[in-house]
């Protein structure tokens, strides 16, 4: 059964795909309330799932109200989940909530919630890359000074693919400045890690960060029936400013290039841009149809200030030229191949459009100029 509340409609588009993917009940808790209905009985091992929009970094207060008003009945252990649509960020959304569904004598049940306190994955979630790779796979995680072992290893029951995961605490294992060395060693190299993820000149995602995730968007893309697509640009010429105007203003060209990009794709499960090489780049994003976003970047690329100012107010042009590519014409069913079939149509294309003089998109058998 799942409970949705809509304002604008996304949660309700989002809770209606739920329920036909998993062929669960929907309930409306606006009309729900309304009419004073809050006694649900629950089917042996039914799932209870709530759906809603972020208001201010919390559930909305209809949602909350419903919830403490929620009258369940049922035999099973409730599996119990929740998803929120929102901008960017859920704030304390899912703490709010969990107090509410405890005041109930329910709890969201996640692995990740019941074993870390997590109402979210991890950045470098185990379990969805053992399940992608087919793997297995280690890693450690410090949280609240507590450090953990995670051992992962993919296995396959019943006809669908399955992580199983074991967390061990080695907290105390070590003698005390030993363990405080391990402790702060590990904290320094999360640090690190995370720092490696972004370039430090263009704030870009690191190539080895979409080598690690790429294909966690195909499965994202695939489980939505959404549309994955990529644009791979190069700047035009980028040898010739550094050589006339030195490598801080190429740098600088970088800088605001990517900067006007990030603004549009740099959004967590739905787009990011990479930066793949010296002066080439990369934007992935799943979208509705490929039309619509080579539309969205082509208009963009129009929109957008190709220029920079010096210091002494010489105002430096630059340019680039696009090549785009979608999953679906490459016709490759292995999550993990699609990038190594994408990125030769999508580099051929923009190729294509260097040849043609370069400052402009190509998206298939169509150039558009900017």
């Amino acid at each position: 059964m799942i409970f949705y509340f809509s304002g604008t409609g996304n949660s309700y588009h989002t809770a209606r795909k739920l329920a036909e993917g998993l062929g669960d009940r929907l309930v409306n808790m606006a009309e729900a309330a309304k009419a004073e209905n809050y006694a649900y009985t629950l089917a042996p091992g039914e799932k209870l799932g709530f759906v809603f929009p972020v208001y201010a970094w919390a559930p909305p207060k209809a949602v909350e109200d419903f919830i403490q008003n929620l009258e369940l009945y049922y035999t099973d252990d409730i599996y119990t989940y929740a998803v929120c649509t929102c901008g960017q960020s859920v704030g304390e959304t899912m703490s709010i909530l969990e107090g509410c569904l405890q005041e109930n004598g329910l709890s969201l049940r996640g692995s990740c919630h019941a074993v870390w306190g997590r109402s979210f994955p991890c950045e470098y979630c185990l379990s969805r890359h053992v399940v992608a790779s087919r793997s297995t796979g280690m890693k450690t995680e410090l949280v609240d000074g507590r450090l953990f072992l995670v051992f992962a290893k993919f296995i396959f029951l019943e006809g669908r693919a399955y992580s199983l995961e074991m967390v061990s605490e080695v907290t105390g294992l070590f003698g005390f400045e030993r363990e405080k060395r391990v402790l702060g060693e590990i904290s320094r190299l999360q640090q690190e890690n995370s720092r490696l993820m972004r370039d430090p000149l263009t704030d870009c995602y690191s190539r080895h960060y979409m080598n690690e995730h790429f294909h966690h968007y195909v499965q994202e893309a695939k489980a939505r029936g959404q549309e994955l697509c990529v644009a791979l640009f190069d700047m035009d010429n980028f040898k010739d400013i550094n050589d006339r105007y030195g490598h801080a203003t190429g740098d600088e060209v970088l800088r605001s290039c990517c900067g006007f990009w990030l603004k549009y794709f740099d959004v967590p499960g739905k787009s990011f841009l990479t930066r793949y090489g010296g002066d080439e780049f990369v934007i992935t994003a799943i979208t509705d149809s490929y039309g619509a976003f080579c539309d969205n970047v082509s208009h963009l690329a129009s929109a957008m200030r190709r220029t920079i100012v010096l210091p002494d107010g010489e105002i430096i042009p630059f340019s680039f030229t696009m090549g785009c590519a979608f999953m679906g014409e490459v016709g490759v069913e292995d999550e993990l191949s699609v990038w190594d079939a994408l990125f030769p149509l999508a580099d051929a294309r923009m190729y294509r459009g260097k040849n043609a003089g370069r400052n402009c998109i190509v998206t298939g058998t169509d150039t558009v100029r900017w």
